[in-house]
């Protein structure tokens, strides 16, 4: 009897998952009773050589559905602008983050009423018409996330203005496909909308709305065809519209097609957990990272020599290294793609460093077939977190690890749709953990 009980409890212990372990408690920093306000001391310090010797700063979220990112986010952008920050590149699409930028310019909020990812459904027929294909009609969860988003860039906008008194305004870029498309023939039409009217003109312009009938692949093909002709205009074209409006409703036009042709393969993959279908789900992925290494390879280029940048998306494509990590759950993990952090380390050796938010347990927004707007999230013993997590939010570097820890070990991190395995040393600098998160109120 003896023997069977020592064998259960072995096999408890085995099944337990990763311990906390000595080297955390050493090197964790608590945040403090005034996080997310202000920066602990050794945190800032941690941050002032992170910015000194990187050119990108890439502050990831575990997790995109949870109102603790927003004071993490803020936190950190707060110490990087008071360092000369001045540009933000964000996991968000190129047309809805050129009308927040237009926001942090102004402080006019029409333009943050005017992001299509917020719920913004037109003014016009026109518009309302061209934002219909991939408009989610039910608000009720998306409003919760949206209200997060526009008091984020109202934060933002207030640090801006501060810094703008000793330089430059803060901007912001979006580098990834906008999710609701449809927004971009709005924007196409008002970049071309001092062209001097002529034969030429007068046939372009009904192009920059999808004539009747078009949609899906039909709809890709015409809208690249269309920036293609936009990107090689005629002699008559640059005489009417001049070079600079063409080349940017051009690069709309064709970010565009991008979102359209990405919207339709997520919706086509995203359920599909055959092997095929799985397959087909990371070759998208992939793609996805190779659009917008692209984007940030041509946005980099308008900025001022060495000018440093904060980062904001997922974990996952905030890690550098990616292929040593897998994305999904186990049985139906595969191997990561080269991220757009992996990309521009590839271009730029040493350039960035990595800081990744994770929490435990909580709440995250996510649609309910009851309808409901939240659920319920609790990592598994196995899980990353659980071997991080203490009593109070925490600053984790990782330079110091030792050897054969458990950051050099394949273990699973994140939440449902987010989640991800592998050995992260090499791919993360330091971890801010939460002992529990909450959905968007």
């Amino acid at each position: 009897m003896i023997a069977i009980r020592v064998l259960i409890l072995l096999g408890l212990v085995a099944c337990a998952g990763p311990a906390r372990e000595a080297w955390v408690d050493t090197h964790a920093i608590p945040l403090g009773a005034r996080w997310p306000e202000a920066l602990p001391d050794a945190v800032a310090a941690e941050l002032d050589a992170a910015a000194a010797g990187h050119r990108f700063v890439m502050l990831g979220e575990g997790d995109h559905y949870v109102h603790e990112k927003y004071g993490y986010r803020l936190a950190f952008l707060r110490a990087l602008i008071a360092r000369g920050v001045r540009h933000i590149a964000m996991e968000i699409g190129g047309s809805d983050a050129a009308r927040v930028d237009r926001y942090l310019e102004t402080g006019d909020e029409a333009w943050l009423d005017r992001v299509v990812l917020y719920g913004y459904d037109g003014v016009s027929e026109l518009e309302r018409r061209e934002l219909a294909p991939f408009r989610d009609r039910n608000h009720s969860c998306g409003d919760r996330s949206s209200a997060d988003e526009k008091a984020f860039f109202r934060a933002v906008r207030a640090m801006s203005e501060a810094a703008r008194a000793g330089g430059d305004r803060v901007h912001l870029f979006g580098f990834d496909f906008d999710a609701n498309p449809g927004g971009g023939f709005e924007d196409a039409r008002q970049a071309l909308a001092g062209c001097a009217a002529g034969p030429e003109v007068d046939a372009l312009r009904p192009q920059l709305t999808p004539p009747a009938g078009s949609s899906g692949m039909a709809e890709v093909a015409r809208l690249e065809a269309l920036a293609a002709q936009l990107g090689a205009p005629s002699e008559a074209l640059v005489a009417a519209c001049g070079a600079g409006p063409l080349g940017a409703a051009a690069h709309m036009l064709a970010r565009l097609a991008f979102s359209y042709q990405t919207s339709m393969d997520w919706s086509a993959t995203s359920m599909d957990m055959s092997p095929n279908g799985l397959q087909r789900y990371r070759a998208m992925f992939a793609t996805r990272e190779q659009h917008m290494d692209s984007e940030l390879t041509a946005w980099l280029t308008t900025l001022p020599p060495a000018a440093p940048v904060a980062f904001l998306g997922h974990n996952l494509h905030l890690a550098r290294n990616s292929e040593q990590l897998r994305f999904g759950r186990a049985p139906h993990d595969l191997a990561m793609w080269p991220s757009v952090t992996t990309l521009i380390e590839r271009a730029s050796p040493g350039a960035t460093y990595v800081v990744w938010l994770l929490y435990a347990r909580g709440h995250r927004l996510a649609l309910q077939p009851s309808g409901a707007c939240e659920s319920q999230v609790d990592t598994p013993d196995d899980h990353l977190e659980r071997a991080l997590v203490g009593d109070e939010p925490a600053f984790v570097p990782l330079a110091g690890a030792p050897r054969q820890s458990i950051i050099d070990r394949p273990v699973a991190f994140g939440t449902e749709t987010s989640e991800g395995s592998g050995a992260i040393r090499g791919a993360v600098d330091a971890i801010v953990i939460l002992p529990t998160a909450s959905a968007p109120p």
